[in-house]
């Protein structure tokens, strides 16, 4: 790191301390420094907390078809997703969507999906919003399942 970036980091964090989301504590370096993401994009999510939003995933099946989904949602789970989704904190892509890849994870043995497929947002959601959450929590369980991603499978109508 150059001395004006590491200037920049003791400037935000002196201005802008990241706490997480949940506990208002100081987040793990491990979970709250991840590379390459900007400050404001940073996941804002210690370690504690993310273990505390993360349930063992329902075995579901939806016409026959095994289904790969998060527990059923608490509190703070609905917050995170919801400062994801409306409040753009795009770091929060890194914790949750290893909790996708957990639950995916849990149904691996029983089936093996070709691909994700991130449902494609409105064009005036994409424009309101920066980007889609959507997929950004497919990448990353992309890399750790090692299932591909397609945006392109879908189009929105």
């Amino acid at each position: 790191m150059d001395f004006l970036s590491a200037t920049v980091r003791v400037l935000l964090d002196a201005l802008w301390p990241e706490r997480c989301l949940v506990c208002g504590g100081e987040p793990d370096l491990a979970c709250g420094r991840t590379a390459g993401l900007r400050p404001w994009d940073r996941p804002h999510l210690c370690r504690a907390c993310l273990a505390g939003v993360a349930r063992p995933a329902p075995r579901l099946d939806v016409g026959g078809i095994p289904v790969a989904a998060g527990a059923r949602t608490g509190g703070d789970l609905v917050g995170l997703v919801g400062a994801m989704k409306y409040h753009g904190v795009r770091g929060l892509a890194a914790p949750l969507g290893g909790l996708l890849a957990d639950a995916l994870a849990a149904r691996l043995e029983e089936f093996r999906p070709d691909v994700l497929v991130p449902v494609p947002l409105h064009r005036s959601r994409r424009a309101e919003r920066g980007f889609n959450q959507a997929e950004l929590l497919a990448a990353v369980a992309s890399k750790r399942s090692g299932v591909p991603v397609r945006a392109d499978a879908v189009r929105r109508t």
